[in-house]
C-alpha cells in the first residue's frame, strides 16, 4: 500500500499524478491527499477529506485484502489504459511525421 498524505500547499497543489499512475501500474492500491491531479486520477485508492475518513480509510486497507486487490486491479487496468492511449498518440505522431517526409521526397523528386 502506498500513502501520500500532503499538506494543502501551493507547491502540493501542482504536483503530477505520477506516483499514483506508477502505483496503479504495479497494481499497489493508495490513499493519498485529495488535490487536484490525484482527484483526477483517483483509480486504485481512495482520497480521503477528513482525518477521520484518513483513519476508517488506512484501517479498511490493512483490514480487507480483497478491497485491496480490487483497488490494485483497478489501479493497474487504469494505468495500461493510459498507457495505450499514449503509445497509440505516438505512433500517430509519428505515422504523420512519415507521410509528411513521403509527401516532401515526392515533390522534389518531381521538380528533378
Amino acid at each position: 500500500m502506498l500513502a501520500v498524505p500532503l499538506r494543502s500547499a501551493p507547491y502540493n497543489i501542482s504536483l503530477p499524478d505520477t506516483i499514483l499512475v506508477e502505483a496503479g501500474a504495479r497494481g499497489i492500491p493508495w490513499i493519498a491527499s485529495p488535490i487536484p491531479a490525484f482527484r483526477r486520477w483517483a483509480a486504485g485508492g481512495i482520497l480521503p477529506e477528513s482525518l477521520d475518513e484518513w483513519h476508517l480509510s488506512l484501517r479498511q486497507l490493512v483490514k480487507d485484502q480483497e478491497f485491496c486487490k480490487r483497488l490494485g486491479k483497478a489501479g493497474r487496468n487504469a494505468a495500461q489504459m493510459r498507457e495505450m492511449s499514449r503509445v497509440g498518440d505516438l505512433w500517430l505522431e509519428v505515422i504523420a511525421r512519415a507521410a509528411h517526409v513521403s509527401a516532401a521526397r515526392s515533390r522534389m523528386m518531381e521538380r528533378v
